[in-house]
């Protein structure tokens, strides 16, 4: 039998979630004309957040990908087994082909499935793509235990661990995992290279992303009082969604001097994110402190950075790594008086602003989607070739 390619498996929605690394690995993956059977989750109680979205579809075909919406019942951390179940017999009923590699994407329910679907002969060989810390994104003790016992099999029993950021693959390492590489987040180069070329506008700062406690917008909302006593036309452009958005408005109430100095625009087309970064001066990436974010990659930066834009963002988190490794913009406490701080000084230093701009251009071309992807699936093609070696199989 004639195996495809690869079995991937998102647990999120894709056509609720923001544009994220598994929207770009679909359409590298279609590009490269592999034969890849795509699974993600649909949760019973969320509704697209793009109603142009190719992924509302129960089934979609783009190039060689089969993109398949399973669904699921609510993430609930007492259900969370239930994704993994949903997956496995999805894939046990309803898909007759075999796979040389299956990929999970990051959660660490699923491993159990992996681990069977190998033992089993659907795939050959399991590939854990590390994306975030996942017990970092609880605050119940003990829904945070199990989650790391559940992430720590999932990835132990893999054959290989693609990690995002260099924190985490320095915390893999210390949990003993043999065989693990790096693979940042990337950019969609030549879309947002549309950005480079300004268009008038007041001075801007721009946040682009999902709108939660994580983020840092309730302080880039309070600092806006004070940065109008020295710049009275700036303005905070705000694009994406989440639940979070009633609790920026009330901080907003408390300073009516800011009101038309706040764009909120909800959620935006991916492609038309770079339009925005035309108009915009500064992104912003701040965080407060959090185990989840100090292992997460933001897509953001390197956004951001192809746009031309300096960055600021937070200490201890790997967004600080990026932006001192390039030299790309400033990295701050997470407090209102730094960010202020930061914010004027990008403002007012006129070639501090250039060097940070020059560099963000010369840097981001580094993380291209086309070239993190190359890389990553060459190490995965050489992982089911040794297998293929030890195993004196002919691949077929």
């Amino acid at each position: 039998m004639h195996r495809f390619d690869y079995l991937i498996v998102c647990t999120h929605d894709l056509a609720v979630t923001l544009t994220q690394r598994p929207h770009h690995l679909i359409e590298y993956l279609a590009r490269m004309k592999k034969r890849v059977t795509f699974l993600h989750l649909r949760h019973l109680y969320e509704q697209p957040g793009d109603k142009g979205s190719p992924y509302i579809r129960k089934k979609v075909k783009i190039g060689g990908v089969e993109v398949r919406a399973i669904s699921a019942p609510f993430p609930s951390p007492l259900l969370n087994i239930f994704r993994g179940l949903c997956v496995l017999l999805h894939v046990l009923l309803f898909d007759k082909h075999r796979y040389r590699v299956g990929i999970n994407q990051g959660d660490p329910w699923i491993g159990f499935v992996f681990y069977i679907l190998r033992a089993i002969g659907v795939i050959e060989r399991y590939v854990y793509e590390d994306l975030d810390y996942n017990p970092g994104g609880h605050k119940n003790w003990l829904f945070k235990r199990i989650t790391e016992i559940a992430e720590y099999y999932s990835i132990k029993v893999s054959d290989l661990v693609i990690c995002v950021s260099l924190n985490l693959l320095r915390l893999r390492n210390r949990w003993g995992i043999n065989r693990v590489i790096y693979s940042p987040n990337g950019v969609h180069l030549s879309l947002f290279s549309r950005a480079i070329k300004k268009k008038a506008h007041p001075p801007t700062i721009i946040y682009i992303g999902s709108i939660t406690e994580y983020f840092g917008l309730d302080i880039a909302i309070s600092v806006l009082p004070s940065l109008l006593k020295k710049i009275p036309e700036i303005r905070l452009i705000i694009a994406g969604s989440g639940y979070y958005l009633d609790e920026l408005r009330r901080i907003i109430n408390k300073y009516p001097e800011i009101k038309g100095h706040i764009i909120f625009l909800g959620r935006i087309p991916h492609e038309k994110i770079p339009d925005l970064m035309a108009e915009s001066d500064i992104g912003l990436a701040i965080f407060p402190p959090s185990e989840l974010m100090h292992y997460a990659c933001p897509i953001k930066i390197f956004e951001y950075m192809a746009a031309g834009l300096p960055v600021i963002t937070t200490r201890g988190t790997e967004a600080a790594r990026i932006l001192k490794k390039y030299n790309v913009g400033l990295i701050i406490n997470y407090s209102v008086e730094n960010l202020k701080e930061a914010i004027l000084k990008l403002f007012m230093d006129e070639c501090l602003y250039k060097r940070f701009s020059t560099n963000s251009l010369k840097f981001s071309v580094k993380h291209d989607w086309n070239k993190i992807f190359h890389d990553e699936f060459k190490e995965i093609e050489s992982l089911y070739l040794e297998y293929v070696l030890i195993h004196k199989r002919t691949v077929s």
